[in-house]
């Protein structure tokens, strides 16, 4: 490491801008790399896993604290806390690092900070958690909260809503590290292609089947059998290998790579895009096709804008629209790299009623703002942030902009309703809520995905408006 640069310093004020200041993680994470653009790749790496960890970690860290602190966390000055956190974190999970080194840095640390009466607390608190792990009866994990690093009220919701089963399947998928999933630019190039130029750069690919994963395509094929799915999707759901989403055909896989992302050619010369499966789903279920006039209606980064322009073959009119200028050009930096012409961005309040738009979609994308809580383990800040009582707020806005925008859509149209979070009031409820004020718009397929490997945790719900 450089002697001008003090990795720990550096993500010690991160973790002040996020857990004390409440700062969006991937934002101060991403000024900050840019700022200190002049470190190696090791001190960055240190950097970003520290941080990262860190913040995902924090019921884990608090609860061990708080059983070898006299001081509570919540008692702790803020410095002081977040010292705490960062060493335990190292002292737990990064195994390369002496702990010798993490103890001694966090005295210095809390003494270079001004905190210089208490840099004996720290001292004490670290080597007895040292002291105590290395002992016959080391600290245990004793709650949900701090074992799945869980809010319990997070935790307390999902049971109500999906039963303990399913909740303990989405608290380990919220816990598992996502893959890298990419797709293929199909407008400049074709599976086939990208896989070969990649695998040639050290790439390691894997072609993935089926845009769902294996848990709602078994139950797509039970619910046919009990005959819940409309006649006419029954087609669709056992096409192929069982959901009609052949993400082979696509050009999706699964990408490792040791090397950094930014200097692959075809990368930056939009041969592919990083996304999500799940937020595929969206453009998959409309089934938008070339000539169609597309409404995203909160759009950025672009990601469900790019897939219908992909399945339009850049053939008729996407409006992407957002609620501001930066996301706006977020979504036209995406669809420049990509090559796109379909897309038109709008800056437009999804909230306000557009009176030149009634009748002119024939698809519309309402990927709208949530409580995120399918995508913890990639914004794990948003469990610190997120108040139970937020979710009424969300859901209250989810329906200001349906009903703002539901007279966009076409007689015969398809309105795809869809959040990146698992929580019945966003998801479930508004489809139920459609339904009931909307009565010429007819539910025709409903996925809630829980997340796994390949999976963020997302709801989609698809409408058709009578002809």
């Amino acid at each position: 490491m450089t002697q001008t640069t003090n990795t720990r310093a550096i993500v010690l004020d991160m973790l002040m801008e996020i857990l004390e200041k409440g700062n969006f993680s991937h934002v101060v994470l991403s000024q900050v790399l840019e700022k200190y653009d002049y470190i190696s790749d090791q001190e960055r790496h240190f950097i970003v896993r520290l941080t990262k960890g860190t913040v995902e970690k924090v019921p884990e860290l608090d609860h061990l604290l708080n059983q070898v602190s006299k001081t509570k966390v919540k008692k702790m000055k803020p410095l002081i806390r977040e010292i705490l956190r960062m060493s335990i974190y190292q002292l737990r999970y990064m195994d390369n690092v002496p702990e010798s080194a993490v103890v001694n840095e966090a005295v210095k640390l809390a003494k270079k900070r001004g905190m210089v009466q208490l840099k004996g607390f720290v001292n004490g608190v670290l080597r007895g958690y040292i002291r105590v792990m290395a002992s016959d009866h080391p600290l245990r994990l004793t709650t949900d909260c701090a074992r799945y690093c869980m809010p319990q009220w997070i935790i307390d919701r999902w049971r109500a809503d999906y039963g303990e089963e399913d909740t303990a399947l989405i608290l380990e998928g919220a816990a598992e590290k996502p893959a890298l999933i990419i797709r293929t630019n199909t407008l400049q190039s074709t599976p086939q292609e990208l896989a070969e130029h990649l695998t040639s750069r050290g790439v390691t690919l894997q072609s993935i089947p089926d845009l769902l994963p294996e848990r709602n395509v078994n139950q797509a094929v039970d619910s046919i059998t009990r005959g819940d799915i409309p006649s006419r999707e029954v087609g669709k759901r056992l096409y192929g290998n069982g959901s009609g989403l052949d993400a082979r055909e696509l050009g999706v896989f699964e990408m490792q790579y040791s090397g950094s992302l930014t200097d692959l050619e075809e990368l930056n010369r939009g041969d592919f895009y990083i996304q999500d499966l799940s937020s595929m789903l969206p453009a998959a279920f409309s089934e938008a096709k070339p000539g169609m006039v597309v409404y995203d209606l909160c759009a950025a980064p672009g990601g469900k804008s790019i897939d219908c322009a992909m399945m339009m073959q850049d053939q008729g009119q996407i409006i992407s629209r957002d609620l501001s200028f930066d996301k706006a050009d977020r979504i036209d930096e995406n669809v420049e790299r990509l090559g796109i012409e379909s897309i038109e961005t709008e800056v437009f309040d999804g909230r306000q009623h557009d009176t030149e738009s009634e009748g002119m979609a024939d698809v519309i994308i309402a990927d709208l703002p949530c409580s995120g809580l399918g995508v913890l383990r990639r914004k794990p800040d948003i469990k610190y942030r997120l108040k139970e009582s937020d979710i009424q707020d969300l859901q209250l806005l989810q329906r200001q902009i349906l009903e703002a925008s539901v007279s966009y859509l076409k007689a015969g149209g398809r309105l795809v309703y869809s959040t990146c979070t698992i929580n019945r009031m966003e998801n479930q409820d508004n489809a139920k809520w459609i339904q009931e004020t909307y009565p010429d718009l007819t539910l025709v397929r409903e996925e809630q995905i829980y997340p796994d490997t390949q999976h963020d945790g997302f709801y989609v719900a698809v409408f058709d408006k009578k002809a």
